[in-house]
């Protein structure tokens, strides 16, 4: 990831996590950096560990997910669900993959990469809170 988007995401995720709107309406005007989607919403969140390569053509690696299709190559923040809003700050994702399952493409679910089969039992099914971030660079 190059500096300019790590910095990037990182202003979004602060700006979630401390319940800024004024940091997120000041992010969503940056207009390459800000968010297309909006504010964080909710979706399932599922793992998986198997295969070699994505969709976009990189290896499968920690720090990847699937997504949907229109989401490749865009970057996903992701937090706990707190009782109906965003909580506590997961990871970041770069949304290399779009999976199999008919609910990744259709955007209801991501499906984050994880390092074997016990991980993802262990993760399992869960609610979620994303932000999708336009962070190239």
């Amino acid at each position: 990831m190059g500096l300019k988007k790590v910095l990037t995401v990182l202003a979004a995720a602060a700006a979630v996590t401390a319940g800024s709107r004024q940091g997120l309406q000041a992010l969503q005007a940056a207009g390459d950096a800000g968010n297309p989607y909006g504010e964080p919403f909710r979706l399932e969140c599922t793992a998986y560990y198997e295969g070699e390569v994505t969709a976009s053509g990189q290896e499968v690696r920690t720090g990847i997910c699937a997504g949907k299709r229109e989401w490749l190559g865009l970057t996903c923040i992701v937090y706990a669900d707190d009782g109906g809003k965003p909580g506590d700050y997961i990871g970041i994702y770069e949304i290399l993959d779009t999976g199999g399952a008919s609910r990744i493409r259709e955007g209801k679910c991501i499906d984050i990469y994880m390092d074997g089969r016990d991980a993802c039992l262990e993760w399992g099914i869960r609610d979620v809170w994303v932000q999708i971030v336009d962070a190239d660079g």
